[in-house]
């Protein structure tokens, strides 16, 4: 059966799209819809989920994770706009929503450091509300990033989605252990992000 899957993103979206598109055809697979924009937050990526087509099967949310250091002031607000975006993406249809992101940064310090935070407190504020999380750091091990050092060329975003399209579809089930794991490394994710916010970021 062929999966329709959308996909909602950020820059990390745009430049996954393509390849996305194809790793998804090579498998009997359409990306059905897309709506991605360089500089989207949190909230202005939850108006494009609810935007999204009804009838499709999974809808794709890739957040880079940086876009909001800037914007957002506070780990509550920012906690509040995670779970306002996995209600969105969820309120068009019964579908599957996968949360992929953030991608490591490696501009320097305090751009590492609210990435590394809120790779953590993802996994709690995503608890409880349906969203799968994949992380994007492994997507992108071994490939290297452009000279911003947060971005990837057309042949690493390649790399990635191959790397994405099966762990799109065909999701592994969760042991108990690591459901646990996740809950308490996400609740100190979440208290890391009150020292991310603090930091000067770009």
């Amino acid at each position: 059966m062929t999966v329709r899957v959308g996909l909602v993103g950020d820059s990390q979206g745009v430049g996954l799209r393509s390849g996305l598109d194809g790793a998804l055809a090579r498998r009997g697979h359409q990306l059905a819809a897309a709506a991605v924009q360089t500089g989207a937050t949190l909230r202005v990526l939850a108006g494009k989920a609810a935007a999204m087509p009804e009838g499709l099967d999974l809808l794709v949310i890739v957040s880079g994770g940086g876009n909001d250091g800037t914007s957002v002031t506070s780990p509550a607000r920012w906690l509040a706009d995670v779970r306002a975006l996995a209600a969105a993406a969820q309120g068009r249809g019964p579908r599957a929503v996968v949360w992929v992101g953030p991608m490591p940064a490696r501009e320097g310090l305090a751009a590492a450091g609210y990435k590394l935070a809120a790779r953590a407190g993802l996994r709690a504020a995503l608890a409880g509300t349906g969203v799968r999380w994949l992380d994007g750091f492994p997507l992108a091990e071994g490939v290297s990033p452009r000279a911003d050092g947060l971005h990837f060329d057309a042949a690493g975003y390649r790399t990635m989605a191959e790397r994405l399209a099966p762990l799109l579809l065909e999701p592994p089930a969760p042991s108990t252990g690591v459901l646990a794991l996740a809950g308490v490394s996400g609740l100190v994710g979440l208290g890391a992000l009150a020292w991310a916010f603090t930091r000067p970021r770009r």
